[in-house]
């Protein structure tokens, strides 16, 4: 497997999902949680929240209230780790568009 020939989007994408969404895992609780997240984490748990609601509804999993199920809250746990590797790989792929783009405009 050639990563020379991935494009920057790619590798950028996957770099920033896999490495932020490890550090994510671990991070604290008061940083995780979306009701105690300070100001400056808000920016990355917003859109990932946003994400999570989708994939929730789209595989029509009850996010909303507190069941006690341990299937459920591993499933919900899943689901939250996804969207934030989601969000993350967006992120990523579009810092790796830019650079991409402005190595290529150099060549020229």
């Amino acid at each position: 497997m050639n990563l020379k020939k991935w494009p920057y989007w790619l590798k950028g994408g996957c770099a920033v999902g896999i490495v932020g969404t490890a550090i994510f895992i671990f991070l604290p609780e008061n940083v995780s949680n979306l009701a105690y997240t300070p100001w400056w984490a808000g920016w990355l748990v917003l859109p990932a929240f946003l994400v999570y609601g989708a994939i929730c509804i789209v595989f029509r999993v009850d996010f909303i209230s507190g069941t006690d199920s341990k299937i459920h809250l591993v499933l919900l746990t899943v689901l939250w780790i996804f969207s934030i590797f989601v969000t993350l790989f967006a992120i990523g792929s579009l810092i790796g568009l830019i650079i991409g783009i402005i190595k290529i405009r150099k060549k020229v």
